[in-house]
Parts: structure tokens; C-alpha cells; sequence
């Protein structure tokens, strides 16, 4: 038979372990994963993402953008940053679904983040040969991007002269040993996007 002492003393150490134990369930709640993109100009603003601060650009005309990134996933990411060249009309990447842009990528740039680690990968594009017409119709011939011609685009708007870069954020997956476009946070899916409009003049 346990004495009023001795039953005081084993109830306060079961009661100290079953909060022990509880605090640390609730200390033990995941931590949202996720890697932010955002695309600036030239000056790490927004302000500065057209020459003299108008979308209306040409032929031989240059784009200086920074797109920075930066990992909360709890470890090293190797990430690929893609840019789609899009029409008016053609898909952007679907937010609800997170699902990407179904057009195909012109131009990719690769980094490795370290955890909590930010990057800043410049983007220098000069319309190479682009074209409007009477009727306002608009086409994307060619572009370069740091250095790299991307000729043959052909990409083409009737009745807009309006077109938009997407950047999207893809993610190595280890198991699947490809790039993937989504990342699980929780019990959530979840994906990083940019797109900028220009208007051709």
C-alpha cells in the first residue's frame, strides 16, 4: 500500500513526464518548406523591370532582370529557373493545380541553394527580331538571353502586339532523378512563378 508521500511523489513524476512528452509533440510540428522566387530590374526594383519605365519595347531593346531565389526547405536544393516566352492568349502556369505553363521553356539557368541561402541570377534579354503589323498582329522571332541566341521562336499574337516572359522555379527530386515543378509543404503541394508583360512597339 503506497503511502499519501510516496503516492505524491509517483503521480508529480507521471504527470512531469506526460507533459514532458506533450510539450514535446507539440514543439515537433512540421516547418513550412518552401523556396520564394521573385523577378526585380535592373536596380533590385520593380521599377526598373522596362527601359525608361515603359512596357512598350523593340526590336534591339534589352531587358535587365534579377530573379532572385531563396531555400526554406530545410536542406540543399538544386533548382532550374525557366523562362517561357508566351502570347496573349497561350497558358500560364496554373496556380490552383500547380501545375506549369504548357509551353516549353526557351532558356534555363541552374543553382544550388544551401539551406536558408539566397541567390541572384541575372537576366539579360534583347529582342532580336521581332515584328508588328498594321493589323496590331505581333511576332517573336528571336531573342537572346545572356549571351545565347534563341532564334526561331515564331512566336505569334493576331490582333496584340502583347506578350508575357514566365519564369518558373523547377526542383531536383532525388527520387525521381529529374526536375520537378512542385514541392510537398505539409500537406500541400505547392510552386513558385513569375510573369512579366511586355508590350512590343
Amino acid at each position: 500500500m503506497l503511502t499519501s508521500g510516496l503516492f505524491l511523489l509517483v503521480f508529480g513524476s507521471c504527470f512531469s513526464i506526460m507533459l514532458t512528452v506533450a510539450y514535446a509533440s507539440l514543439g515537433s510540428t512540421p516547418q513550412e518548406r518552401f523556396i520564394t522566387l521573385s523577378t526585380t530590374g535592373s536596380d533590385m526594383t520593380t521599377r526598373s523591370l522596362y527601359p525608361a519605365t515603359s512596357p512598350r519595347v523593340g526590336q534591339g531593346d534589352t531587358l535587365n532582370w534579377n530573379v532572385q531565389t531563396s531555400n526554406h526547405m530545410g536542406e540543399t536544393e538544386y533548382i532550374a529557373i525557366r523562362v517561357k516566352l508566351l502570347n496573349a492568349t497561350q497558358l500560364a502556369p496554373d496556380e490552383v493545380r500547380h501545375l506549369p505553363s504548357p509551353a516549353d521553356y526557351i532558356y534555363e539557368e541552374r543553382v544550388v541553394l544551401a539551406d536558408g541561402e539566397s541567390s541572384v541570377t541575372p537576366l539579360d534579354i534583347t529582342l532580336k527580331d521581332v515584328q508588328v503589323f498594321r493589323d496590331s498582329s505581333a511576332q517573336m522571332r528571336a531573342v537572346t538571353i545572356n549571351g545565347k541566341d534563341i532564334d526561331e521562336l515564331r512566336v505569334s499574337n493576331f490582333n496584340s502586339n502583347s506578350f508575357r516572359f514566365v519564369i518558373e522555379l523547377w526542383r531536383y527530386d532525388v527520387e525521381l532523378e529529374n526536375f520537378v515543378y512542385t514541392w510537398s509543404s505539409g500537406l500541400e503541394s505547392e510552386s513558385a512563378w513569375n510573369q512579366i508583360r511586355i508590350a512590343l512597339k
